[in-house]
């Protein structure tokens, strides 16, 4: 459906003349708006590269979904804070979807979190790259509400999304567990998986080595050859 044209440059300082030819939104992580090592890197590299600021924050009182005015809009209630901000951020980027039409959804950590409420409540149902998402951690510290880990990852299951989903993770990720991602393998069928022995939580060498590209055209790619069958 769509020609894909990609280059690996040997130097860094290389200027990409050819962008690849998809259009990718971009699901950041806490503090995304600070820290945006993987924004530049993708709309360097890609014809569009949406990111839609989620206003999240583990402490900046400035941003509208941050945990502070969260817990203070609900009264200091934690389970129910925790839900009203995963579901203002779904609609953030549930509106985007709507709005930029874009080919492949790629987030990280609490990204990657708001990426599978994306595929549960159907929103999206095109293919996803998820790195080390925050969902589990984060509802067993904040506390199930309405929105639970199981029913989330069943409802994945039985709408056969997990073969749209590519699952990464470090192993020495200190942020969240490793093993959260064996636990959404466990219960989401057809998901493909790449695990990094050596891995933190940001993976950034997939960045310097100019390798993230690669991945998400290549499972781009799969999930257009699935369609087809």
């Amino acid at each position: 459906m769509i020609a894909i044209i990609f280059k690996l440059f040997s130097s860094k300082n290389e200027e990409i003349k050819d962008k690849i030819e998809l259009k990718v939104q971009f699901l950041h992580g806490l503090e995304g708006d600070l820290i945006k090592n993987k924004q530049p890197y993708l709309e360097k590299r890609f014809i569009q590269c949406s990111t839609p600021s989620m206003k999240v924050s583990r402490w900046n009182i400035f941003y509208t979904n941050s945990f502070p005015r969260c817990l203070f809009r609900n009264l200091f209630k934690i389970s129910k804070s925790g839900s009203e901000c995963l579901k203002n951020c779904l609609k953030i980027q549930a509106d985007a979807i709507l709005k930029n039409q874009p080919d492949i959804i790629f987030g990280e950590s609490w990204g990657g979190a708001i990426g599978l409420l994306l595929l549960a409540y159907g929103y999206w149902k095109g293919p996803i790259i998820l790195i080390a998402p925050a969902l589990i951690r984060f509802l067993r510290l904040a506390g199930e509400l309405d929105i639970t880990i199981e029913d989330v990852l069943n409802k994945i299951n039985e709408n056969n999304l997990g073969q749209n989903i590519l699952l990464i993770h470090g192993e020495k990720d200190s942020t969240i567990p490793y093993k959260n991602s064996l636990e959404i393998l466990e219960k989401i069928k057809g998901i493909e998986f790449i695990s990094y022995k050596d891995g933190d939580h940001e993976l950034n060498f997939l960045i310097r080595d100019n390798s993230l590209a690669e991945i998400i055209c290549n499972h781009y790619k799969k999930f257009e050859e699935n369609q087809k069958k």
